[in-house]
């Protein structure tokens, strides 16, 4: 997903549809630079993007419940 905005920015956009957040997660944590951008978030960035995991997270559990891999693990 190109964009002028971080990955991680992307994903705490509160527009961004819930089958747009699950590949965004896989492509920040399979990409060690983006990681190494999480990392060093803080304040209210860092907390809107645990906040977005944490919404995300049910959803890709349910995936792993009927036989499929979650897609950041």
């Amino acid at each position: 997903m190109y964009s002028e905005h971080p990955a991680w920015k992307q994903l705490i956009n509160p527009t961004l549809a819930m089958h747009e957040r699950i590949p965004l997660i896989t492509t920040i944590f399979s990409d060690n630079k983006q990681v190494e951008v999480v990392m060093q978030l803080s304040g209210d960035d860092a907390q809107a993007f645990i906040n977005m995991i944490e919404e995300v997270s049910p959803h890709a559990i349910s995936h792993s419940k009927d036989g499929l891999r979650p897609p950041f693990c």
